[in-house]
């Protein structure tokens, strides 16, 4: 007894939790769709109907389309969130307008849906945000955004600038609602203005409706609607409830439902349903189980419900139920719907055309065919007639959307489907079971020729299997050979560069062995003198000190090196006017820099992005060499820092008057521990040291010098960002010695 109990308990929390779950509230007339219907759980912005009764949601992330039984989510090639939706029965078209784009859809006949970009024809110059309205007039499409009007034409998009504007319909009457007030009619073929509506209201018209045979109802979000005489042309307020309604909530849209009947849309209060003179009858909020008390249009459906699209997904009200001594007028019906063919539970063929054929190869089969109703609800019964033609004329009723057929003989078979209280033509589905081939092959003759088709298959299959194998194991071969070359190579290229780095440091040993001993033996021979004669005691010191300072530079290079080839280049941004004054301060009070005036010419709003310690090394060795081999015959001995940029190339260059280097001393400047001038006194690794930094940085240096004359040294870079705040203020600056 108790297990019983436990049983119905669950049994019963199971069905309402369901129906929860379904969107259907028990004893209300709301029924929501979420996520399992927009594909988004965000906003739901436009809704549309077309002809067969399919219904179009634009969501934020694209469209989806309810066939009364499914849902289908459209691709729109990634251009995501929909603004407005219009369907054209001329051409079959549904228009879309979204967040920076706009087109059509177009379907095939298995109802595939593909879309078709129209912005893609705008330019740049003309660019918008959302498209807000979609409205087609004289054959032409406009697609209306705040930054002005596109117009699709004869398969081209034309921009027509004009101020935010809104068209409205209503019978054969076209209005033009502009932003800067004006409220125009479409007569003997022009806009003609027919108020200043800018008196009256702030925003333009949001909605238009018919009132009665002669009289239009012009609705404004936060102002008193208005009504226009049709015979008259007049424009007066409506001095009705609906006028303190509007004003009290922020209306977004409105419907007419019937002859009496208006749904008023807000932006954050519901929907109200109420007679034509505004007079509430019934609200809608969240407290009724409305997804959303902001909702942003709304639409009657083809049974007379009203569907709304709002800031959490989707839901309907059911007019019957909130309104059943009143039910408001239903939208021309839809015929039934014929969504999928399933055989076996195996292969579905998807049927859209009103006739259309599946054929089933085998007579021992199980065929089922899905249907449906447009624009209804599947939360409420819906009941169908359904027959196959050459297999039985009855009528059969049904409240299921399906029809199921077991082991059908041989033969052509019409299906049949409409709905019961409609008398619109049936859909229809030709059904072929067991086409001739299939039965020849069922017979003895059937089983021999699959045999002598099965051996011939399998030698077939052989023969190319082997061949298959010959193919790839040459490809294998090929591949291989290619791989072992290309080892070889690298392993060339990279014993040569062994060589190389391998000689390289012989020299290094060699030649750094050399400068250091010789520091050592001076200080050792002058030792000995200061132990002999204490009479020239400073002047052996400042020797010391002299050849002391030269091992310390030599050891300071060598540790240049060192740290250049050790570490990676770095990468941020550097001043480097200020870096070059930075250098300068380093070395202006060393011997002989006092004869040198420095001139730093680097734009100080330049900034580059790159190693400053490479960087720092670079100019500090350049303007080293400046010092050490000035000319000092000359009256005015100069160093000169300043950049170029042309072509996105980057040049750092440094210029001095100093002694030059002589023409056949130009091609060796970069070998290790090479002095291209006699007298010099260092090692012989500056410019060495110069070299490696810059193509560690992935530059080139190029050095132009005439002997007594000067030097010229460009380090350039093409891939380096560099940023000039005021370009146009940088000056373009020439050598004035070469």
């Amino acid at each position: 007894m108790s297990s019983r109990i436990v049983r119905t308990f669950f049994f019963a929390y199971f069905l309402l939790t369901s129906t929860k779950v379904l969107g259907w509230q028990q004893g209300t007339p709301v029924v929501n769709f979420g996520r399992e219907a927009d594909r988004s759980g965000g906003a739901v912005t436009a809704i549309e109907i077309d002809d067969r009764g399919l219904m179009y949601f634009g969501t934020s992330q694209g469209v989806v389309v309810f066939d009364g039984e499914s849902w289908q989510e459209i691709d729109l090639a990634g251009k995501g969130n929909t603004r407005s939706i219009s369907y054209d029965s001329l051409t079959d078209r549904i228009y879309i307008g979204g967040t920076q784009h706009f087109g059509y859809l177009t379907r095939d006949r298995t109802s595939r849906f593909s879309y078709t970009d129209l912005s893609t024809q705008i330019s740049e110059n003309h660019l918008f945000k959302d498209v807000w309205q979609i409205f087609r007039f004289n054959n032409e499409i406009y697609f209306m955004t705040q930054e002005g009007r596109f117009v699709y034409t004869s398969d081209s998009v034309i921009y027509r600038h004009f101020p935010e504007s809104y068209f409205f319909r209503v019978g054969s009457t076209v209005y033009l609602s502009e932003a800067n007030g004006a409220l125009s009619i479409f007569e003997n073929g022009n806009f003609v203005q027919n108020w200043d509506q800018s008196s009256h209201s702030k925003n333009p018209t949001f909605q238009v409706l018919p009132l009665e045979k002669q009289r239009h109802l012009i609705l404004y979000p936060q102002s008193s609607p208005v009504v226009r005489n049709l015979i008259d042309g007049t424009i007066t307020v409506y001095d009705q409830p609906l006028s303190s309604l509007i004003n009290e909530h922020w209306m977004y849209t409105a419907a007419s439902l019937s002859d009496t009947l208006l749904a008023i849309a807000t932006w954050s209060d519901g929907v109200f349903i109420t007679d034509k003179k505004g007079q509430v009858l019934r609200k809608f909020t969240t407290e009724d189980r409305l997804i959303s008390n902001e909702v942003y249009e709304i639409k009657k459906g083809s049974q007379g419900n009203l569907w709304l699209a709002t800031s959490y997904g989707i839901s309907m009200i059911d007019m019957a139920k909130a309104f059943p001594l009143v039910a408001p007028d239903s939208a021309n019906g839809f015929p039934v719907h014929i969504s999928s063919f399933v055989h076996d539970y195996d292969s579905i063929t998807y049927t859209t055309q009103k006739v259309d054929t599946a054929r089933v190869a085998g007579t021992e089969t199980r065929i089922k065919i899905n249907f449906g109703k447009p624009g209804a609800d599947y939360y409420s019964a819906q009941t169908y007639k359904y027959r196959l033609l050459n297999y039985d004329t009855v009528w059969y009723s049904t409240t299921e959307p399906m029809a199921v057929f077991d082991h059908l003989p041989n033969g052509k078979y019409v299906f049949q489907v409409k709905d019961r209280s409609s008398d619109l033509d049936p859909a229809q589905l030709v059904v072929v079971v067991a086409v001739p081939l299939i039965a020849f092959l069922k017979g003895p003759l059937g089983y021999a020729f699959l045999a002598m088709l099965v051996l011939g298959l399998t030698i077939v299959g052989i023969i190319y299997r082997a061949k298959r194998m010959r193919q790839k194991l040459a490809t294998l071969v090929a591949k291989k050979t290619e791989e072992v070359t290309r080892h070889e190579q690298e392993l060339i290229r990279t014993n040569h560069n062994l060589m190389a780095v391998n000689e390289e440091l012989d020299t290094f040993l060699y030649r750094s062995s050399h400068d250091l001993i010789a520091p050592v033996k001076s200080i050792r021979g002058l030792l000995y003198l200061v132990k002999a004669s204490k009479d020239e005691l400073p002047q052996y010191l400042d020797l010391m000190e002299n050849r002391i300072l030269r091992l310390e530079n030599t050891l300071l290079e060598i540790n240049s090196y060192v740290k250049n080839s050790k570490s990676d280049p770095l990468a941020t941004n550097i001043r480097l006017h200020s870096l070059v004054n930075e250098v300068w301060a380093d070395i202006e009070f060393i011997e002989h820099a006092d004869k040198l005036t420095f001139m730093n010419e680097v734009d100080s709003d330049l900034e580059i992005k790159s190693d400053p310690g490479l960087w720092k090394m670079i100019i500090h060795n350049l303007l080293i060499n400046a010092i050490k081999y000035h000319d000092g015959r000359k009256e005015s001995s100069f160093v000169r820092v300043w950049h170029s940029i042309d072509n996105k190339v980057f040049t750092l260059k440094v210029e001095d008057n100093g002694q030059g280097i002589a023409s056949e001393s130009l091609p060796r400047v970069y070998d290790m521990f090479f002095r291209a001038n006699a007298n010099s006194k260092g090692s012989g690794l500056g410019l060495f040291l110069v070299k490696k930094m810059v193509d560690k940085l992935g530059g080139t240096i190029n050095i132009e010098s005439e002997y007594a004359k000067g030097t010229l040294v460009s380090v350039s870079s093409s891939t380096l960002s560099f940023k000039v705040n005021q370009p146009e203020t940088r000056q373009t600056h020439t050598s004035h010695l070469l």
